[in-house]
Formats: C-alpha cells, sequence, structure tokens
C-alpha cells in the first residue's frame, strides 16, 4: 500500500473551486461525468453493508426480510 504524505491527506478529502473546476475545465475534464461513471461503477448494493440501530428486539425486524 502507499503512503500518503501527511500535508496531501487533506486534498483527498475536499476540493477548492480551482481543483474541482478550474484546472479540470483546463485539462478537458468533465468532473460530474467523472463522478457519475464512479457512482454506477461502485455505488452497488453487492458492496454496500446495512446497519440499524433500535431499542426494538433484532427477532421482530428479522421478520421483515
Amino acid at each position: 500500500m502507499t503512503q500518503i504524505n501527511q500535508s496531501n491527506s487533506m486534498k483527498l478529502c475536499t476540493g477548492s473551486f480551482d481543483s474541482l473546476k478550474t484546472i479540470p475545465q483546463q485539462d478537458g475534464i468533465d468532473v460530474y461525468d467523472n463522478l457519475k461513471d464512479f457512482e454506477h461503477k461502485m455505488y452497488s448494493a453487492q458492496f454496500m453493508t446495512l446497519a440499524v440501530q433500535s431499542k426494538g428486539m433484532v427477532l421482530y425486524y428479522r421478520s421483515f426480510r
């Protein structure tokens, strides 16, 4: 696994107007299309887990399967 430079780690979480709009436009990159492609590839039920927190009994909720 590649180590991430501590000073660059925040750049992975957020972006500025320049990094999300100006620079990609200059390079001919459509950020919205790239995000939509990522969503279609990675946001699938087979990759997700559902967690339920409740005061109710687990057996009650299992009856809804």
